[in-house]
């Protein structure tokens, strides 16, 4: 499993052109340096929620646009994307998937994020 992530997160590097990183062990969530503002970096969130069937649920804009969160649902899980200005032309984006308050998607986080690194 330690091979395989280490594999993911040299290919997201890769992809993005930046450090990623996934959180601690068990937390169903994953985090990047993603290519694109803010505002671009949204639009390829819900375009991969719209590719991956992932039902919207909400979204919130904070501090004029410069942070946003897309939630949403695909079976159990639910999804959250973080997304906020990070360094020069780049965006920070934090995917979070979890079956309840004890059990997390870090595979489902992980396929989201990569797929929005792909579409930047």
């Amino acid at each position: 499993m330690k091979k395989k992530l280490a594999a993911f997160a040299v290919l997201l590097g890769m992809l993005a052109g930046c450090a990623s990183s996934t959180t601690g062990p068990g937390s169903g969530a994953a985090e990047g340096i993603v290519k694109g503002t803010v505002d671009h970096v949204d639009n390829q969130a819900h375009s991969v929620f719209q590719q991956m069937n992932i039902r919207v649920t909400g979204t919130t804009v904070k501090n004029s646009g410069t942070e946003r969160e897309l939630m949403g649902k695909i079976g159990e899980s639910d999804v959250t994307v973080t997304i906020d200005n990070g360094p020069g032309s780049t965006s920070n984006v934090k995917v979070a998937a979890t079956k309840n308050a004890f059990s997390g998607n870090r595979d489902l986080a992980q396929e989201i994020l990569l797929r929005i690194v792909e579409q930047a």
